[in-house]
Formats: structure tokens, sequence, C-alpha cells
């Protein structure tokens, strides 16, 4: 995710990571992407344009937007982020969508020039204010612009208030750590350069942290029981396994662990109260864009508040 301007290092590293794991159990396809109310909403909001303009997929991340856009006949589609890797998923999902490098601070779009501008959670963690200024610049008369974004504390936001608690909960083991050394040590023994005795003390350290996360992994945390199965059974087999190649498996698992944590710390930041949400719908006015009244979107059976919807036209000349 994507547009962040203010923090796009921990963004890189996070679109980083989904571009290049093949693993089952990092954190590579949030549900949330393939809602299909989600999907039901932006169709009755692009199907409000018509096929023939212009639509740029804002903080795109993997392109949500795009390929909403690309699916109901749209053919000139872009996606931009700050990330290149993101854009890189982006192309990957949708080959027909026109990836863009760059700031939602800056847009390299001209003035006028798209008749949609669309973002799912992703236009919030660009800084509201000067993302609006942009989207109203490059906006043609009677185009539209339609964001969902956090809600603080809705329903998304406590989802990811967990997800961050067990990402922390998994790094504070410090299993990945200690779980590295045995595998050197037990290299090392097995070439004569380290003792049993290094082989025990080693194993010894191992078995507070790995004590915690089997304890994480017995209450269903299924990123733990993965890793602790991982980890087991590279160690049973440990002979077919380049060393390199366990350890830059171990040190991957942490630093996607610690990408998601930070992702999910982000969106709990970004996520807009009510007020800050009406702030937005203020600006946007004081730009010449019309807007409807603040709502919020409502998914599941449950009609759970997850966003606010926000959204403006720039008026027919």
């Amino acid at each position: 995710m994507t547009g962040v301007d203010t923090k796009g290092g921990e963004w890189r590293t996070y679109w980083s990571g989904r571009a290049q794991s093949g693993d089952q159990a990092t954190f590579v396809s949030p549900k949330i992407e393939r809602d299909a109310e989600l999907a039901a909403f932006w169709e009755t909001k692009l199907k409000s344009v018509s096929t023939d303009e212009d639509i740029l997929d804002l903080a795109c991340g993997t392109g949500i937007v795009v390929r909403h856009a690309l699916r109901l006949g749209f053919s000139q589609v872009y996606g931009l982020d700050i990330s290149p890797a993101a854009i890189g998923l982006m192309r990957k999902e949708s080959p027909a969508g026109r990836g863009i490098v760059g700031s939602a601070h800056e847009l390299p779009l001209r003035d006028e020039s798209l008749g949609f501008v669309g973002s799912q959670f992703g236009f919030e963690y660009a800084g509201v204010e000067k993302t609006l200024a942009e989207i109203a610049r490059i906006l043609k008369p009677s185009g539209v612009f339609v964001a969902l974004v956090h809600k603080k504390g809705g329903a998304i936001a406590v989802e990811c208030d967990a997800s961050r608690q067990d990402a922390e909960a998994f790094h504070a083991t410090d299993f990945v750590e200690k779980a590295m050394r045995v595998f050197e040590v037990a290299a090392a023994l097995e070439r004569n350069q380290a003792t049993r005795a290094d082989f025990d003390e080693a194993t010894l350290e191992l078995r507070p942290a790995q004590g915690k996360l089997s304890q994480l992994a017995s209450a269903g945390h299924k990123f733990a029981a993965h890793v602790l199965s991982g980890a087991g059974q590279m160690f049973q087999r440990r002979q077919n396994y380049a060393l390199e190649d366990i350890l830059g498996w171990l040190s991957d698992v942490s630093s996607e662990n610690l990408a998601h944590r930070d992702r999910m710390t982000g969106m709990l930041e970004a996520a807009l109260s009510a007020e800050e949400a009406q702030d937005s719908f203020t600006q946007m006015a004081g730009l010449g864009l019309q807007v409807p009244a603040l709502r919020p979107l409502r998914l599941g059976p449950d009609n759970e508040e997850v966003a606010w919807i926000l959204e403006g036209r720039k008026p027919a000349v």
C-alpha cells in the first residue's frame, strides 16, 4: 500500500516482500482485496463513468480498482504507487493496466486529464491535504473521485490491531534469531568446527523461544505454526538444504513479519476519525468539488462499518 510519501520505506519493504514471497503463510493476499461486496461497490461507482474515460487507481498496491475497471471495459487504466514492487504486482495481476511509479503529492499527469480517480485503502497514507489538491487538478470537468479510507475504530481497524499484535508477539519470541544460531552451530559441528557442547548450548538457548512459539501456535497463530513446522522439517532434513538457504528462509520470515507489523501500524495511524473525514470533505469543497454527505461503508452479515466513503465530482463547465 501504498502511496506513502512520509513513510515510503516501510511500504516499499512490504510490497517487495509480497513480490518476492512464494511462502504460503506469509502475508500475501489480504482477503479484503477479493471481497465481493467491495467489488460490487466499485462496479456501481465505475458504471457512472463512460468507459471512454481515463481511469487512475491512486496508491494502487496490487491494483484493485485497476482490476475492476478493466473488467468493466475501460481501456485506459492507470495504477500509481510509490513502490516499484507494488507496480510490479499490479502489472502481474492486470497486464493491461498501465503502471506509474510516483508520489501522490506530485502526480505525473496533465491537468484535467482523468474522468475517474479511485483508491481503496491507499490515498489516506499519502497525506490527505496535498493529495486532494492533486486529485482536483487532474480531474476533468464532471470527473469523479472516490476513495475508501480506513475508519478509526471500524471493523477493519480492529482486525488490523489484532494482526499487529500477532506480528509483535511472533517477533517477541526471538525464535528466528535463536533458530539461526542452532543451524549455524549444527553445520559447524558437522565440519568439525564446533563442539557438541557448543551445539547443546545453542539448543538450550533456543528452547524458551521455541516454547513461546509453540504457545502461539497452540493458540491459533497460523504464522507461528507454519514457521515452527517449517523450521522443524528443515532441521530434520538439513543435509538436503544449503545452510545459506535455511538462514535466508528464516531471515525472510522475520523481515516479512516485521514489514507486516509496520503495515498494520501504518493502517491504524492512517485511519480517519469522523472529524478528520469531514475535514477532507470540507477541503474538497474548497477545491471546487461537489461532495455528498459523509457516510461509512458497511459490509458483511453484521453490516459493520469498515471504512469512510470519500467522494467528490468536479462540476461540468
